[in-house]
């Protein structure tokens, strides 16, 4: 068995072993798991969405900072996907002193946001489309 790769840190005692086209998993001196390369690959892109939820949900108070800037500005970037980030980074963008004090440009009683657009459309009624 050759090792490829070791892990150590908060994971110590995993490591990952590299054998012909097989990959595997000791865990605590233990074989965890063995897998081909498609397998292994699924397996690492599966730990690496889920890591980066994780990663969104322990940084989740800078990104509702950062997004309530992007809507001070009327920047029509999301930084998140999520919805409960999103409704904090709405009050942080309404409601927050700072922001309003270093964002001249905005008044505090105007709406803040990314404006919507109204088309007209062929029966002249007015339909709304958010970007």
């Amino acid at each position: 068995m050759a090792e490829v790769e070791e892990k150590a840190g908060p994971a110590d005692g995993i490591r990952i072993l590299q054998q012909g086209d097989k990959v595997h998993v000791i865990w605590a001196g233990k074989l965890a798991g063995e897998f081909d390369h498609k397998g292994a690959l699924q397996l690492a892109q599966a730990i690496y969405s889920v890591a980066k939820k994780a990663e969104e949900w322990a940084e989740a108070e800078r990104i509702a900072f950062d997004q309530a800037m992007m809507i001070r500005s009327g920047a029509p970037v999301g930084l998140t996907s999520n919805p409960v980030i999103q409704h904090e980074a709405g009050k942080e963008a309404a409601h927050n002193r700072e922001l309003r004090r270093y964002m001249p440009g905005i008044k505090s009683q105007e709406q803040v946001g990314t404006p919507a657009i109204y088309n007209p459309g062929p029966s002249n009624k007015r339909t709304r489309y958010d970007s």
